[in-house]
């Protein structure tokens, strides 16, 4: 039985019923919109928690349509409308949208992983939060989507139209056919003076190496090279992507949250670098990025980075009620 969203029965049979049993009144595309012609339109239904997985639509039609929660785990949507449908937080891994007319709808916090758009009308659309990571992402309109705080890692996306897109936060890392600007901090430095200086930060263990790659002792006041490690002069080592990629550095905010991740230890060193833009290699990543030769300017002390991230919780104090009395008086303060 499939019911409207407002409640009202549209059809006793199944939606799988309905398509076995009923293509002499399968409209010929998504653009017969006409009412009450006797053709079969899945427009305006509740299909929220439905399992619609590994299903195949062509030329279909699901304007309006509320798929919360909805399985679309290889799902294909060939020449479907689905302009200002509801898709939020469904699970569509490998599902397939081709030349889809999914304008002004509400794509988001979905899982889309190895997903592939096509073609599609994509106008508009709110994908807010979703997954795209693998996905193939190709000749769409998209122009003013909303793809903010999305992932779309190892994918592949290209040749759509992007004007007006809010891309804030979006991670792009090692997706293949979008603007280099879209993820490459390199662009920053190619844009001054070879001989310009600028500022990084480096993390390091308590023995001054560093955390990853421990080849060479970082301490103030000394040039480092990456193609010479361990401070020997004999042991050349020529960057390249396999064997020797450069000493990586990052914003302060970035090696802070990578030290907390490590353990937080008030041991660990943190240092701020200065570099040429000539010597930066490559990105890593949205934020890190790659040099090949740094001096090590100052330590940046850790103490009040650390007290931040106490473990003390108030126990001694009577338990985690009072330190949350605290935190109110603090906050009202």
């Amino acid at each position: 039985m499939l019911k409207t969203r407002q409640g009202r029965i549209r059809y006793t049979e199944t939606i799988e019923e309905l398509l076995r049993e009923g293509s002499n009144r399968m409209p010929e595309s998504q653009h017969d919109r006409k009412p009450a012609d006797g053709k079969i339109k899945f427009d305006n239904i509740d299909f929220r928690g439905a399992d619609l997985s590994n299903m195949k639509f062509d030329g279909l039609l699901f304007d309006e349509c509320d798929f919360t929660g909805a399985n679309l785990t290889n799902t294909e949507f060939y020449k479907c409308g689905m302009r200002s449908s509801i898709l939020h937080r469904v699970v569509a891994d490998g599902a397939s949208f081709i030349n889809v007319n999914m304008r002004e709808s509400k794509f988001t916090e979905a899982y889309c992983i190895g997903a592939n758009f096509e073609a599609c009308n994509m106008l508009h659309t709110n994908m807010w939060d979703t997954n795209l990571n693998y996905a193939t992402i190709i000749g769409n309109d998209m122009r003013k989507v909303n793809l903010r705080d999305c992932r779309i890692k190892h994918a592949v996306m290209k040749n759509n139209k992007l004007r007006g897109a809010n891309l804030r936060d979006v991670q792009f890392t090692w997706t293949n056919g979008i603007p280099r600007f879209f993820y490459d901090s390199k662009i920053n430095f190619e844009q001054a003076d070879p001989e310009d200086w600028f500022y990084g930060y480096k993390l390091a263990a308590a023995d001054g190496k560093g955390i990853y790659h421990p080849a060479i002792k970082y301490s103030v006041g000394k040039v480092f090279d990456a193609e010479y490690q361990d401070s020997d002069p004999e042991k050349h080592i020529p960057i390249s992507k396999k064997f020797n990629s450069g000493i990586a550095l990052a914003p302060l905010d970035w090696i802070l949250r990578e030290w907390v991740l490590c353990g937080g230890y008030g041991d660990y060193q943190a240092f701020r670098c200065k570099f040429q833009a000539k010597d930066v290699i490559e990105n890593e990543g949205n934020t890190k990025y790659n040099v090949r030769k740094m001096e090590i300017v100052e330590q940046v002390d850790l103490s009040p980075f650390y007290a931040e991230i106490s473990e003390d919780i108030g126990y001694h104090t009577g338990g985690t009620a009072s330190a949350i009395d605290d935190f109110r008086i603090s906050d009202e303060q």
